[in-house]
C-alpha cells in the first residue's frame, strides 16, 4: 500500500510541505554550508553558556570544579542568567545597576529560542536551477497555538545568529566586569 499523507489543520500534509525539497543526506556536499553553520550555532551558544557558568563560579567564590558540580546541574541560559542576577543583587547591585542586564537576559532569550529552533528544527533543502541551495527548517509547536511550516532560512540569517551569539558573550561580559572576582584554580 502506497504512503497516503494525512492533511493536519492547515490542509497540507508534511508530505505535501516537502515534496520540492530533498532529504538533506542526498547531497550532502550542497547542505554543508547549512549544517556548519548550525553546528556553529550550537557552538557559540554553548561558549555562552560556559561564560555564564564562570561567572557564577567568580560571583560565587567558587573554583571550577567546584562550580561546575553546580552549574552542570542549571539546564539552559535563562536559570543561569537568573543564577547571575541573583548573585549580583547579594553582591550590592542597586535595581539601576541591573537593568542594562535584565535587558540583555530577554535579548538572550530571544537568542535562545532561535538557537533551539535552528539547532533542533528538522532541515530540508531546494536544489535550485542555477545551483544554488535555499535551505528550510520544519518549525513544529505548539506553545499557546499550533505551528508546523517549512520555514526558508539561508546561510546569511544562520551567520546573523552567530554574530548576535558573539555579541551576547562580549555584553555580558562588560556588564559582569565591574563585580567579577577570576574564580580560584
Amino acid at each position: 500500500m502506497a504512503y497516503e499523507p494525512t492533511p493536519g489543520r492547515s490542509g497540507l500534509s508534511t508530505y505535501d510541505q516537502l515534496k520540492d525539497v530533498a532529504m538533506p543526506s542526498v547531497t550532502l556536499e550542497k547542505t554543508m554550508p547549512h549544517y556548519a553553520a548550525v553546528g556553529r550555532v550550537a557552538s557559540k551558544w554553548a561558549q555562552l553558556e560556559h561564560q555564564m557558568q564562570e561567572l557564577i563560579w567568580g560571583l560565587a567564590g567558587l573554583d571550577d570544579m567546584t562550580g561546575t558540580c553546580i552549574t552542570s546541574q542549571i539546564g539552559n541560559s535563562g536559570r543561569l542568567m537568573d543564577a547571575l542576577l541573583a548573585l549580583l543583587e547579594q553582591k550590592g547591585a542597586s535595581k539601576d545597576e541591573l537593568k542594562p542586564l535584565h535587558k540583555l537576559n530577554e535579548a538572550i532569550g530571544d537568542k535562545q529560542r532561535m538557537r533551539n529552533r535552528i539547532v533542533h528544527d528538522p532541515w530540508y533543502f531546494h536544489f535550485n536551477e542555477d545551483g544554488t541551495t535555499t535551505g528550510f527548517r520544519l518549525e513544529s509547536s505548539a506553545v499557546k497555538t499550533v505551528v508546523r511550516k517549512l520555514i526558508k532560512q539561508d546561510y546569511e540569517k544562520l551567520e546573523r545568529l552567530i554574530q548576535d551569539i558573539e555579541s551576547l558573550y562580549l555584553q555580558l561580559t562588560n556588564l559582569i566586569a565591574p563585580w567579577y572576582k577570576k574564580p580560584p584554580r
